[in-house]
């Protein structure tokens, strides 16, 4: 787009992006109204545009191109903007990062969004999340080769140890002291946007996997548990704000413990089974 001070590639969510280049060309132009792109878009309706971009319609996508050029887009910008539009209406945490990786090709939105996209590759990687911990085991070793032997989840190779090691000295989340030995930047990992909370989506489903393989193991070496319960919303929310307070005890704990040996990962899942009944308030 030439001339605009909207740039394409700083958006995850189309509709922000469209909001925003709509605004812009109506501040130039008072026919750029949602009767002018609906017009363009050939929609009887002239408010499913308004619907689309308030999240209550999906936007199809042989409509997504012509609203591109409607506003203006190069050829690039158009094929983005289409891929964007699926990116942003897909609701599996799986196909979202299948055109997450597709989005990424482009360099001008690798450029705007590389410390997410570098959060997103930490958290939907076993192996660097696995990597990130082990540093603080006393048995560690720098050695790809002796780590690969160690892992208990897939069959690693010494080449995806060390592009795991190499990628979180990267972006910073490992670095190496005077005497080399690599140590965590910080000790403990904050996420952010819709980039990184894909990823944690991402880190879950991997987790996930790797406990229903821990069931294999010795009791002695895992502990899992669960119960099915009847709660109300209030009670739920009890459970939830206890749950907080535990986590915390257990970092307090891990940040005491000097003597780590193992890497061990703790899941825990509240869901709901059936539907809540809505009052007729609701």
């Amino acid at each position: 787009m030439k001339d605009s001070k909207v740039n394409l590639f700083d958006y995850m969510d189309f509709r922000s992006f469209v909001k925003d280049r709509m605004d812009e060309l109506r501040s130039r132009d008072g026919k750029f109204s949602f009767r002018y792109f609906s017009n363009k878009l050939g929609l009887r309706s002239k408010s499913h545009l308004n619907m689309v971009l308030d999240g209550q319609r999906r936007l199809r996508q042989d409509l997504a191109r012509p609203l591109a050029l409607a506003l203006g887009l190069s050829r690039e910008e158009t094929a983005h903007f289409c891929l964007l539009v699926e990116y942003t209406q897909a609701k599996g945490a799986e196909e979202k990062a299948a055109l997450l990786r597709k989005l990424r090709r482009k360099g001008g939105f690798r450029e705007v969004h590389d410390l997410s996209l570098h959060q997103f590759d930490y958290l939907a990687d076993p192996l660097q999340v696995t990597l990130r911990e082990w540093v603080f085991c006393s048995n560690f070793r720098n050695d790809p080769k002796r780590l690969a032997r160690d892992v208990r989840f897939g069959k690693p190779t010494t080449k995806s140890i060390s592009k795991a090691r190499d990628a979180l000295l990267r972006v910073g989340l490992l670095v190496q002291d005077e005497s080399g030995a690599l140590i965590q930047a910080e000790k403990h990992h904050q996420t952010g946007d819709d980039v990184s909370h894909l990823g944690l989506k991402m880190f879950y489903k991997n987790a996930f996997r790797q406990a229903d393989k821990a069931l294999e193991l010795d009791g002695s070496q895992r502990h899992l548990g669960g119960m099915t319960m009847a709660v109300s919303q209030k009670g739920f929310a009890r459970i939830r704000e206890r749950y907080q307070e535990f986590v915390d005890d257990v970092r307090d704990i891990v940040d005491d413990d000097d003597e780590a040996d193992t890497v061990m990962q703790m899941l825990f899942a509240l869901y709901p089974l059936t539907k809540a009944e809505q009052t007729e308030d609701e």
